[in-house]
C-alpha cells in the first residue's frame, strides 16, 4: 500500500513542480523537502529530539505555548520544527532558540522520510491538528517513535472526503499514539475514522493558551507607541481586517471608503493572509485614502489588533473558510467575519451564542454592521467583554498536552 502511495506522491510531483517554478514558489527550503540537508552540525541531534510540525504560520502560532512548555520540561531535549510554508518556516524562526532545528517537512514519500528519521532520530513526533500524512506515520510506528497529534480538529468539508477514504485513514489512525482533540465533536470525527476511542481525549484548543497574552495586557494593550507610529491621533478609531483574501480587500476598502465620508477620524489597517500580496493591496488602495495602512510583515497582525476599534476577521466573505478569531478577542474586541468559516465552525458558533462576534453575509451588512459599533461604545465594549470571556473561560489546552505527552514519552 505504502508503495502505491509513493507511486502516486511521485506522480503528482512530477506534474506539479512546473507549476511549482512557475508560480515563483521555489526556495531554498525546497531543497530540504526533498531531504537534501546540509552538513550542518547544527541541523543534527543525537539527543532524541522532540519533534514539532505546524504547517504555516497560523499552526506555528497556535503551537507556541506548548513549544514554550516542552522547553521548561524537556530542558536537555533539543526541539526541531517543520513547516510547509516559507512564512510559517520564518515565523518558526522568530520563536526559536539557537538550540533548536527549524525546517521544512520532507515530502512523503519513503526514502525521503527515511533519511530524515535517520538523521534526526527523533524521541516523538508531535503534529498540529490534523496533518496526515501516511508514509511518516508509518516510519515513525517501525521505529518505535510515538506520533502525537494536538489540537486535533476536523471541518465538516474535511470530514466528509476523510468518510470517502475511511478504510485507508483507519490503518494510519490505528498508528497514531495519541490524539488531543479540540472539542467533543472532533474527539468524535477521529473515532469514527477510525483511531482507537483510548488514544482520543478531549484537551481543548491551543489557540486559547497564546502566551504573550496575560490578563493584563488583555484589558490594557499598550497602543500609543504603535497609534504614533501610524500617525493616528488619539481621538481616531481604527478598523482592522486582518488575514483577507483576494476578493476580500475590494469589499473592505468600499467599506471604508463610504465609511470615511461620515467619520472623518476613521483609519484602517489591512493585513493580507499572504502578505506576499501586500503591494497588490497597496494598488488596490492607491487614491483612496491616507488613513490606510498595509501590513506587510509577519507577526504584526496582533499588534494592529491591539489597537483596534473593531475588527473583521477574513477569508470568510470568500470560501477560505475564515481565520482565527480568538487573536483579537485577546484583546476584547468586537470581532465581525462572514458565512464562510468552515475552518472554525464550533468556535465561531461559541462566539456567536455567546453574542461575542458578528456574523455579516456581505459588503451591506458589514458596512451598516461597522457603523453600529462605531456609534455606540456600549455595544462595541459588550462585544469584546464577552470575547474576552470566552478566552479566559477556556485556557488550559497547553497543560493537557503536557500531561498527555509525558504519558507517552515520559518525563525526560
Amino acid at each position: 500500500m505504502m508503495l502505491l502511495y509513493d507511486i502516486i506522491f511521485l506522480v503528482f510531483a512530477f506534474f506539479y513542480l512546473p507549476y511549482f517554478l512557475i508560480k515563483g514558489k521555489y526556495h531554498r527550503g525546497f531543497l530540504q523537502r526533498l531531504g537534501l540537508l546540509s552538513n550542518n552540525q547544527k541541523l543534527t541531534t543525537n539527543n532524541h529530539a522532540i519533534w514539532l510540525h505546524a504547517v504555516s504560520v497560523g499552526e506555528v502560532a497556535t503551537l507556541r505555548p506548548l513549544w514554550e512548555r516542552l522547553r521548561t520540561e524537556y530542558p536537555s531535549k533539543k526541539i526541531i520544527i517543520s513547516t510547509v510554508t516559507r512564512t510559517g518556516n520564518e515565523l518558526a524562526r522568530k520563536f526559536s532558540n539557537s538550540n533548536e532545528i527549524v525546517l521544512y517537512l520532507p515530502f512523503d514519500i519513503s526514502f525521503i522520510v527515511n533519511s530524515f528519521l535517520n538523521r534526526f532520530k527523533p524521541r516523538c513526533l508531535i503534529i498540529a491538528e490534523t496533518e496526515i500524512w501516511p508514509n511518516l506515520i508509518t516510519a515513525c510506528r517501525a521505529r518505535g517513535i510515538p506520533v502525537i497529534i494536538v489540537n486535533g480538529r476536523i471541518s465538516n468539508r474535511a470530514f466528509k472526503r476523510y468518510r470517502l477514504v475511511k478504510p485507508l485513514l483507519k490503518a494510519i489512525l490505528r498508528k497514531i499514539d495519541f490524539i488531543g482533540a479540540q472539542t467533543e465533536g472532533a474527539r468524535g470525527r477521529f473515532i469514527f475514522l477510525g483511531a482507537p476511542p483510548e488514544n482520543v481525549k478531549i484537551t481543548g484548543n491551543l489557540k486559547y493558551d497564546i502566551r504573550d497574552y496575560t490578563p493584563a495586557r488583555i484589558l490594557k494593550p499598550d497602543c500609543t507607541d504603535l497609534r504614533k507610529k501610524l500617525g493616528i491621533g488619539g481621538q481616531g478609531k481604527i478598523f482592522v481586517a486582518g488575514s483577507t483574501h483576494k476578493g476580500e480587500e475590494e469589499i473592505v476598502l468600499d467599506v471604508f471608503r463610504k465609511l470615511a465620508q461620515d467619520f472623518k477620524d476613521l483609519y484602517l489597517i489591512i493585513a493580507p493572509r499572504h502578505i506576499e500580496r501586500a503591494a497588490e493591496v497597496r494598488r488596490l488602495a492607491a487614491g483612496l485614502s491616507v488613513r490606510i495602512t498595509v501590513i506587510d510583515k509577519i507577526g504584526a497582525l496582533n499588534d494592529a489588533y491591539s489597537i483596534s476599534d473593531i475588527v473583521f476577521v477574513g477569508g470568510s466573505l470568500v470560501p477560505k473558510g475564515g481565520h482565527n478569531i480568538i487573536e483579537p478577542a485577546f484583546f476584547a474586541k468586537p470581532i465581525l467575519f462572514g458565512p464562510h468559516m468552515f475552518n472554525f465552525e464550533e468556535i465561531a458558533g461559541e462566539f456567536l451564542k455567546a453574542r461575542a462576534a458578528i456574523m455579516v453575509k456581505g459588503e451591506n451588512e458589514l458596512e451598516a454592521n461597522c457603523r453600529l459599533l462605531l456609534t455606540n461604545d456600549k455595544e462595541r465594549a459588550s462585544l469584546g467583554g464577552n470575547a474576552r470571556d470566552i478566552i479566559l473561560k477556556n485556557r488550559g489546552a497547553a497543560e493537557n498536552c503536557v500531561i498527555e505527552i509525558k504519558k507517552v514519552i515520559g518525563d525526560a
